[in-house]
């Protein structure tokens, strides 16, 4: 199999294309990240609403590098008293809410944890994996994670009075990072991400009524799962929908467009500041364990996994090079059919 000389797509990855230097479309595409507004504008920006209650913002918090560097630099940086927020599915792994603990003890702030309502997110998972099987349509087991932060993040600010939601995920590595195309049960490529596409193979199917009854379960659990997690009822009831991040009320600000952070040469500060861990051999979006689920329907579909594809943009960056993102690459792939087939026994129960 051929891959791209600069990055490590293979020439089987949906709508890619080499040049005569073998260099793929996706690398000469690429435009860098844009410059930051720096401290000052974010200090500014902090300063504009004078906070109510006890605290000054919401920092979201999966365990993971990025959002462990945000509450660090939110105290120790800014001088700030956050509420750190954490939602758990009930498969995060334990490290990750190990680094949660630990780090708030260590800065001496509060933190809540949201838990999804009783088993329903076991449930909703093995509606959407026998959907799946059914339909043969690749979708990540990520489901609705990000929105259930952003709405249980909102909550706690309105809750609290709070005027501020630091979110962040990295450019390269947090949500988003890698859906350059979506890839279906066919192998064909399309703009967007693996839940639209999902949903819209739904729609289609469900328009013919005597399959209607198959997909009842699956959008029970999860409208019923966002209701009971207060989404606001025009979103709770459109499964895969995500809130868009307010501007006020609370104010959603993207820390990453502010504060440069390098997460894979700067890691050190977080182990020697919070003790921060991460398992052996994975540093990069380890915070929950239906993570494999997105690695290894692209490998399998797409020859590559969700965490090369977020290597690639690593590559593009100058932020690892293509060797160390080939040896990455292999370990991923060597271990996530069997984490794959672990979770799946789980959630088939």
């Amino acid at each position: 199999m051929n891959y791209c000389k600069k990055c490590i797509l293979p020439e089987n990855y949906p709508g890619i294309s080499f040049d005569a230097e073998g260099i793929c479309n996706f690398c000469r595409a690429y435009q860098p990240q844009k410059n930051h507004l720096g401290k000052e504008k974010l200090v500014e920006l902090l300063r504009s609403v004078k906070p109510v209650g006890k605290y000054d913002c919401v920092v979201p918090m999966s365990g993971g590098k990025d959002s462990s560097f945000i509450l660090y630099f939110a105290v120790k940086e800014l001088g700030l008293n956050p509420l750190v927020v954490s939602y758990d599915s009930g498969f995060q792994e334990e490290v990750a809410r190990a680094n949660i603990r630990t780090a708030c003890e260590l800065l001496d702030v509060d933190y809540q944890v949201v838990h999804s309502p009783g088993d329903i997110q076991r449930r909703l998972l093995k509606q959407n994996y026998q959907l799946s099987k059914r339909y043969h349509i690749y979708l990540d087991g990520c489901m609705s994670c990000e929105a259930i932060l952003r709405v249980v993040s909102m909550n706690a600010a309105r809750a609290n009075q709070i005027p501020f939601v630091l979110w962040g995920s990295s450019a390269l590595e947090g949500f988003g990072a890698n859906k350059i195309s979506v890839i279906n049960a066919s192998g064909e490529g399309q703009n967007g991400s693996d839940d639209r596409a999902f949903f819209e193979k739904i729609k289609t199917i469900t328009r013919k009524p005597i399959k209607i009854l198959r997909h009842i379960p699956y959008y029970f659990y999860n409208i019923l799962q966002r209701i009971l997690l207060k989404f606001p009822i025009k979103v709770a009831l459109i499964p895969g929908s995500t809130p868009p991040l307010s501007q006020e009320k609370p104010q959603f600000v993207s820390f990453f467009d502010y504060i440069q952070w390098d997460s894979i040469s700067n890691v050190s500060i977080l182990k020697e500041e919070l003790g921060w861990q991460h398992p052996e051999g994975k540093d990069i979006r380890f915070d929950c364990r239906l993570h494999c689920v997105g690695n290894y329907n692209r490998l399998d579909s797409a020859g590559i996994t969700s965490d090369g594809i977020n290597f690639c943009n690593m590559i593009r960056e100058g932020k690892m090079s293509r060797d160390e993102a080939v040896n990455r690459e292999q370990k991923i792939a060597e271990r996530v059919g069997e984490e794959y087939q672990s979770l799946v026994k789980e959630i088939l129960g």
